[in-house]
């Protein structure tokens, strides 16, 4: 018998690049198993063209959506949530709790690649830190959750 994908949503405030990255390196990493989605609170509607081109250094496809806004997660009918990861706390608590079902939800604090202040260089090493940081707990919270079991995440 096959499991059903466990949704997950990644949330961000302001700029979108660790929600997007997320999303995609959990689709990638987590094969059928789990359903990656992105969503941000009063951030731009899309990406920039550096992390679609980090996206795709990395073989990974770079998405042809932006993230949605968090109210679209939020309404009755809205894709039923199994985990809620903010990767930029603090988020209000009270805004995560209008997601409907009860999904775990848990705070990753990944480092902000928006801390570049303009230079190039900077930038794109502050891109690929936040990556690499999404990119290992990924394939942490994906190893957990493959054993058949699920945990409680960790904050």
């Amino acid at each position: 018998m096959t499991a059903q994908a466990k949704n997950v949503l990644f949330v961000c405030a302001g700029d979108p690049a660790r929600s997007l990255m997320a999303e995609a390196i959990l689709n990638r990493i987590g094969g059928a198993g789990f359903r990656a989605f992105s969503a941000t609170v009063n951030g731009p509607a899309s990406a920039t063209s550096t992390v679609t081109d980090l996206l795709k250094s990395n073989r990974l496809p770079a998405l042809n959506h932006a993230p949605a806004r968090l109210e679209e997660f939020c309404n009755d009918g809205a894709t039923s949530m199994d985990f809620v990861i903010v990767l930029q706390p603090p988020l209000a608590e009270e805004v995560i709790a209008r997601i409907p079902g009860h999904p775990q939800k848990a705070n990753w604090r990944i480092s902000d690649p928006g801390t570049a202040n303009g230079d190039p260089i900077a930038a794109t090493a502050a891109l690929r830190k936040s990556f690499l940081e999404l990119e290992n707990r990924i394939k942490l919270f994906v190893l957990v959750q493959h054993d058949g079991r699920t945990r409680k995440l960790a904050a």
